[in-house]
């Protein structure tokens, strides 16, 4: 089962609170969930919290990098917040 994460909207911005561990597909999955709802909410900011997870590990960092590389691509503002200081 894969874990779910709701994409929140709040007028132009998608807020992505992500309170469950991912492994590597669903993680993957939330990448391709969020750039698809940029696009179709026609998004102008993106904020992910990741204050829910306890380990990032190199893929997990490396997607969420790439997601937020993407999202500036095709013209959303960017935040990533909640990371722990452990990680």
């Amino acid at each position: 089962m894969e874990a779910e994460v709701t994409i929140l909207k709040l007028k132009d911005t998608l807020i992505v609170p992500v309170q469950v561990e991912l492994h590597d597909n669903a993680a993957k999955a939330l990448q391709e969930k969020i750039l698809m709802s940029i696009e179709k909410e026609n998004a102008q900011g993106l904020i992910i919290d990741i204050s829910g997870i306890f380990i990032v590990d190199s893929f997990l960092g490396r997607i969420l990098a790439e997601t937020a590389k993407m999202a500036k691509l095709i013209g959303a503002k960017v935040v990533l917040t909640g990371m722990r200081k452990e990680v």
